[in-house]
């Protein structure tokens, strides 16, 4: 059973990375140098606000969810819930606070307010980038 659980684990890992050049190449033929140097800069950014909106989700479920079931309790399940809800309170604090000021964040992470659409976009991807962790560790519980 362990092996199975490496393999599943190893070959989710491979499809992530691989989706993850698929989608520099897509973009990089469809939407060009100025398109790709966009997207690669949202990506970082919202690499750098994701901890914000996790707020540290990720490793408390992995954990708890571990203990529960090595205690063999009927807990693990209301925690998955209620890291869902602790990752959607992160992910709209972060997105209200990204919403209210755009301009003003356009101008701190891309250099300019004429990227302020990029930051209207950031609040949409939020929730996937913040779901994968939590994903992650109802899995491995």
């Amino acid at each position: 059973m362990k092996r199975l659980n490496y393999a599943t684990t190893f070959l989710a890992e491979a499809l992530v990375i691989g989706s993850y050049l698929l989608a520099f190449r897509l973009v990089a033929a469809y939407a060009g140098t100025e398109g790709f140097g966009e997207y690669s800069l949202s990506r970082r950014t919202l690499s750098l606000l994701a901890p914000l909106a996790v707020l540290g989700a990720d490793l408390g479920l992995a954990r708890y969810v571990s203990y529960a079931e090595a205690e063999k309790s009927a807990r693990s399940s209301s925690l998955a819930a209620a890291a869902l809800v602790l990752l959607a309170a992160g992910v709209a604090g972060v997105s209200v606070v990204l919403l209210a000021a755009s301009t003003f964040w356009g101008g701190v992470f891309f250099g300019s307010t004429a990227y302020t659409s990029l930051i209207l976009a950031l609040p949409r991807c939020s929730p996937a980038r913040g779901s994968t962790p939590s994903r992650t560790a109802i899995c491995a519980g």
